[in-house]
């Protein structure tokens, strides 16, 4: 969207980053990055799955704690590596 927004000219890049740079933004920028991960380890764990490994209910209920973990793991080090 910013890309649309340097394309439109200098007061629609200002706005779009205006709302991207303020707290709410931020905070919609982290939970479209914390879902992105989410879904990424889940989809991971869906290919670990069709090899037929975990797909007890004992081995969904280990899976669970991994793919959430890694998921705040991977959004977190995003966040670190992009601030700084």
């Amino acid at each position: 969207s910013w890309l649309i927004g340097a394309g439109a000219g200098r007061d629609a890049f200002e706005g779009y980053h205006g709302f991207f740079t303020s707290w709410f933004g931020l905070l919609l920028l982290f939970g479209w990055t914390a879902a992105f991960y989410y879904h990424a380890c889940n989809g991971i764990r869906h290919l670990v799955w069709d090899t037929g490994r975990g797909l007890t209910n004992e081995g969904a209920a280990k899976g669970n704690p991994i793919v959430l973990g890694a998921a705040v793991v991977l959004t977190i080090l995003t966040w670190i590596i992009g601030l700084a």
